[in-house]
């Protein structure tokens, strides 16, 4: 009989990564059934969705508070997928908190789990909390050399199967001709591209504050094009209604691939995340800013200060190089003045150089081969 996997993806680039799994488990095995919660990624790839909550994810106290029914109806509704199908395996992609709870519902009906882009206990958690993800999963697919360590340690089955990112970015490049037709982009252009971020609380807290920047930014630079991503069809009509404020500059909008925009920008002006890491691991200069609800911060710096302070960085690729190298501003430093700083900065061609050579070294250091297939074979030798 044919095997069922259940993945559960709940934010949009966790949808994204989960999609290139299952393609890539197909490939090897195409009679696997695959269900799940996920989006339009996950869709697309053939996947049974029984619910998409990838629009209520979260990073916060108070944030996730407006999301709670969904949440919870998702909730009852993956256990009851787990009781009713009883999956030969369960997937969760990324979203501690609420993979955690599922972990250990599936630990208990005899699910065993493979955890893709983990906990990040190896970056700024303790051991104490790597062993508890350990407890409850079967394997983890590490995508960092040093989360394969950490877990390991903890007394884990972690296997290094590389950043979905580098794949990604890999199979999506597209030349600049292609990309100004596709686009309907002036080539006299250089392209300044805005991605405000891929959850509504971003899109709360920085998307203003971006629009406002790029307006002052943009309003003596002729030669640039600014263009702005939108992470969601979901997104959109927010986005839209935000642009009508600002009418001074003229902002494109994108609702492509985010690779192939990062591919032929100029500069970049992003939230925190995984954008980071794709427009490192393309080398192009880029300034990024992350803002809370004011209540999570004071809340997080006042009670857990010792966890706060242990995180040097915001953007992946500044944690990972253990460096700024990207310039990173978080909460009250992330404003205008700022912004715009660093971003006439990156105008300038020897700091350009400079951010380049060190996120080469990025690229390096997570380059391995053939890393969705790897990924899938781990997946596969729990299922065998």
């Amino acid at each position: 009989m044919s095997k069922t996997i259940l993945i559960s993806a709940a934010e949009i680039s966790g949808d994204r990564h989960a999609a290139n799994l299952v393609r890539a488990i197909k490939k090897l095995d195409p009679s696997i059934k695959f269900i799940g919660f996920g989006g339009e990624f996950l869709k697309k790839e053939g996947v049974e969705i029984i619910y998409d909550i990838t629009n209520a994810s979260t990073i916060g106290i108070l944030e996730p508070l407006r999301f709670l029914p969904k949440i919870f109806t998702a909730y009852n509704k993956m256990l009851k997928v787990m009781k009713d199908q009883k999956p030969d395996i369960f997937i969760p992609i990324d979203s501690q908190g609420f993979h955690m709870l599922l972990l250990k519902k599936a630990k208990q009906l005899n699910i065993p789990a493979v955890y893709y882009i983990s906990p990040q206990e190896w970056q700024w958690g303790t051991a104490e909390g790597g062993k508890k993800v350990v407890s409850l999963v079967k394997k983890i697919l590490a995508i960092f050399p040093e989360e394969e360590t950490f877990y390991n340690k903890c007394g884990g089955d972690a296997t290094y199967v590389g950043h979905p990112c580098v794949e990604s970015v890999k199979q999506n490049t597209i030349s600049r001709e292609n990309f100004i037709k596709k686009n309907n982009i002036d080539s006299e252009k250089l392209i300044f591209s805005i991605f405000p971020g891929s959850r509504q609380q971003e899109l709360n807290y920085l998307l203003p504050l971006f629009l406002e920047t790029v307006e002052e930014f943009c309003k003596d630079k002729k030669t640039l094009l600014p263009i702005i991503s939108v992470s969601s069809p979901k997104y959109k009509k927010k986005i839209l209604a935000s642009l009508k404020r600002f009418k001074k500059t003229s902002i494109k909008i994108y609702e492509a691939d985010s690779i192939q925009l990062i591919q032929h920008s100029h500069i970049i002006l992003s939230s925190s995340g995984t954008i980071t890491l794709e427009t490192a691991l393309q080398g192009i200069p880029s300034v990024v800013a992350y803002k809370f609800h004011p209540i999570t911060y004071w809340f997080a710096k006042t009670f857990f200060s010792n966890k706060v302070n242990r995180i040097k960085y915001i953007s992946l690729p500044n944690l990972m190089l253990n460096k700024k190298v990207m310039p990173e501003f978080l909460q009250k430093d992330a404003n205008v003045i700022n912004l715009l700083d660093q971003l006439n900065r990156l105008l300038d061609q020897s700091n350009r150089n400079k951010i380049k050579h060190q996120l080469s070294k990025l690229k390096t250091k997570l380059e391995i081969e053939n890393a969705a297939e790897k990924a899938a074979n781990s997946v596969l030798s729990v299922l065998s």
